[in-house]
């Protein structure tokens, strides 16, 4: 018979082949069963025999390609030896032993389950020369699977171990960098409470302010009565509005202060003191700016920025000391 058509004949039994192993599924083809599917296509017993020489030939391929750890192409060899003679005792054994040595080389579960059946074909063939070696390898398949089932296990723990610290980290970084900026919050409000202060030291010369005018003309009465006034209405949650407050109280004293008897020893007393508390507000004004710009800065850096605080608003008012806004 020629070679081509020889090859198309061996072909066509390894399909009729697998399609009846397809059908049998467990139960194992016998000799007889090959070759009554050899007949029926044609080959003669001269080319059965050949084809049991591939058989042969390809089982030794494959064990070079095992001794030298060429696994994929031992695989491709002993498979071809196997789907022409499933019975084959020897390339189902090096068949089963390339599919475990593949899977421990790469850990792909397919390798590890065609090693298993195919160990298992030859255990079901009963050939005792095999036998023993087929136990060791079904042995050394289990160990490989239990390793890599530890391997997994380990690369898990391993992985949820650096998150766990990447997250304690993460959140130690976080709390820290909120705490830091809660730090400077708190020097913002430390130096406004100075600016209150110095607010209030002024405020504490109004009633000073009173002795004078016990004989002064309703005019000064009713400036004094104005700053009163104005005091009990300040707002200190509107920083605008309490700025421009401030403000109108500063021009109402120095407006009471220039229609007061400038000769007297208690109006000199009470003029120094009050020239003395603007300059420290002006003081402790520049303070506070100062606090807030460091503030701002502070917050607009990474990773402080990611937390959401916004910039303080500023304290200013105008040069005249007529008005007040705020400078963002």
């Amino acid at each position: 018979m020629a070679k081509e058509q020889q090859s198309v004949l061996l072909e066509k039994y390894v399909e009729q082949l697998l399609a009846l192993q397809a059908k049998k599924q467990e139960a194992p083809l016998n000799l007889a069963e090959l070759k009554e599917i050899a007949e029926s296509i044609g080959l003669s017993e001269s080319d059965w025999q050949e084809a049991q020489n591939t058989v042969r030939q390809q089982t030794k391929v494959g064990q070079q390609h095992i001794a030298v750890a060429n696994f994929p192409a031992a695989i491709q060899a002993l498979q071809l030896a196997v789907n022409i003679n499933p019975l084959a005792e020897q390339a189902l054994f090096y068949l089963a032993q390339a599919h475990q040595l593949q899977f421990a080389q790469t850990g792909k579960k397919e390798n590890l389950l065609a090693a298993q059946e195919y160990a298992q074909r030859v255990l079901l063939n009963n050939d005792p020369q095999l036998d023993s070696a087929s136990i060791e390898l079904m042995k050394t398949i289990k160990d490989s699977e239990q390793k890599q089932k530890r391997g997994k296990w380990l690369r898990l723990g391993l992985f949820a171990g650096i998150f766990l610290l990447l997250g304690l980290g993460l959140n130690f970084y976080y709390f820290s960098s909120r705490q830091a900026v809660l730090q400077e919050e708190q020097e913002v409000q430390k130096q406004w409470a100075q600016v209150e202060n110095v607010y209030q030291r002024r405020l504490d010369l109004v009633p000073k302010l009173g002795q004078l005018l016990s004989r002064e003309e309703n005019t000064s009465q009713a400036k004094l009565a104005e700053i009163q006034a104005l005091e009990s209405q300040l707002n200190q949650s509107d920083l605008a509005q309490y700025a421009q407050q401030q403000a109108e109280l500063s021009q109402k004293i120095n407006a009471l202060l220039q229609g007061l008897d400038q000769k007297s020893q208690l109006y000199r007393d009470i003029q120094i003191q009050i020239e003395g508390a603007e300059n420290r507000i002006a003081v402790e004004k520049r303070k506070y700016n100062e606090k807030v710009g460091q503030y701002n800065q502070f917050v607009i850096q990474f990773p402080y920025n990611l937390m959401g605080y916004p910039p303080k608003a500023y304290y200013q008012t105008s040069a005249a000391g007529k008005d007040a806004q705020l400078i963002h």
